[in-house]
């Protein structure tokens, strides 16, 4: 039996459109993500505070071992957690195979994927603040005229496109993390 709208063979559990996530799962996936920002946090302050972006990092340590987490937990309880994390549509065309089993996430979701695991080496570099917007502008582009129009982009153009937006997503949820630990330390200087 195959799922009607991403094709996915539904014995295997992979269909996100088929196995919606429980309320449960949705706090455990958040928890997971915030806890993991806060212990970096906790755990390695006197490493990370003298660099510049020290915060951003802590951040988007949190998000690395979360999406590792999320990785690991699909596999154990055969759950795509990793679809359910980036949104993806799971369309089996649009989808990588790795040994005979498609991947669960769209190969623009994959680009993402490697592009978060890569922003690591941009916030070491001091990359700036508008270089992580530019990145964003081929997706956005690429993304739009697929929309909108009869085009269909190419499998290594959503790979690269994605790839270059993944830094832009890691960047978003680390200076997130930052704004929030500056909120902590304005309203409790002791933090």
């Amino acid at each position: 039996m195959f799922c009607e709208y991403c094709g996915r063979d539904q014995s295997l559990n992979q269909c996100r459109h088929q196995f919606p996530l429980r309320t449960g799962e949705r706090v455990l996936l958040l928890s997971i993500l915030i806890f993991f920002s806060m212990a970096y946090y906790i755990i390695l302050p006197e490493i990370m505070r003298p660099l510049k972006d020290g915060y951003m990092f802590y951040g988007y340590l949190g998000l690395l071992t979360s999406l590792t987490l999320y990785t690991l937990l699909g596999y154990l309880f055969k759950r795509p957690y990793l679809a359910f994390f980036f949104h993806c549509h799971q369309d089996k065309k649009k989808s990588l195979k790795w040994f005979k089993r498609l991947f669960p996430l769209c190969l623009r979701c994959l680009g993402i994927l490697i592009g978060i695991f890569l922003t690591g080496l941009l916030i070491v570099s001091h990359f700036p603040w508008w270089g992580y917007l530019v990145l964003a502008i081929p997706l956005i582009i690429d993304g739009h005229y697929q929309q909108y129009t009869d085009y269909v982009s190419s499998p290594t153009k959503r790979l690269i496109t994605g790839i270059l937006f993944g830094p832009t997503v890691g960047f978003i949820y680390a200076t997130t993390f930052y704004l929030m630990i500056s909120l902590l330390h304005y309203f409790n200087p002791f933090v």
